[in-house]
């Protein structure tokens, strides 16, 4: 049998035994988020808050978040970053992450390229895996990075955040996590710089979430 059979026989298996898990084995444990995300701070390394961004009522009950926040960030020099966060206490049908591949894609943006970028952190972490994707609408390009943080991990893979959801629920009855999305837009700055800003901003951001996102 080929790797790319077993990893999906891996799959099957794991989906079958977390419909098992959701729906034959007690109900899943419920985690808030440590802080609202409404308090993110105004400074995040040398990116300072510019506005906060309020979605509008029938969107939020559209994602099922429990907690977002999304606000705009400028550097010094006068970059700019667009960051969302949403928290779920608990993933389950009916409440599940959407992915940027098909949100953003769907809103009339086509996607460019596709890549993982691994962000470089303390100890803690070591490094971080994301995803990184190029995006064109219209006449202006969109970089965006990222990722999910859920129970202590960081994974860039939608697949992946499946799989391990699916284990935490059998062992610790708990699927609550986090989706991260920062955008950088085109705006005449080149890939490298737009790419750069991302990752600098992914640094600073990650470690800091740990006050708001519980872990294992």
């Amino acid at each position: 049998m080929s790797i790319s059979k077993r990893y999906g026989l891996v799959i099957i298996i794991l989906l079958i035994t977390g419909y098992v898990v959701f729906f034959r084995v007690g109900r899943l444990h419920e985690v808030s988020a440590l802080m609202p995300l409404e308090r993110l701070p105004e400074n995040i390394g040398e990116w300072k808050l510019a506005e906060h961004v309020y979605l509008k009522d029938k969107i939020v009950d559209m994602l099922g978040v429990d907690e977002y926040a999304e606000a705009v960030y400028t550097s010094p020099d006068n970059r700019v970053i667009d960051l969302y966060v949403s928290y779920f206490n608990v993933l389950k049908e009916g409440k599940q992450f959407h992915s940027p591949k098909n949100c953003l894609i769907g809103s009339g943006s086509y996607l460019i390229s596709t890549d993982v970028i691994h962000i470089p952190l303390d100890k803690t972490y070591n490094n971080a895996p994301t995803s990184y994707m190029v995006l064109q609408k219209g006449e202006q390009r969109q970089f965006v990075l990222y990722w999910f943080q859920c129970r202590g991990r960081i994974m860039s893979s939608e697949y992946k955040e499946r799989i391990h959801r699916i284990l935490d629920a059998i062992l610790k009855k708990r699927t609550d996590g986090a989706f991260i999305r920062i955008v950088c837009y085109g705006n005449g700055q080149t890939s490298q710089v737009a790419q750069k800003s991302l990752v600098e901003f992914a640094q600073e951001l990650i470690p800091l979430l740990d006050q708001y996102i519980p872990a294992d």
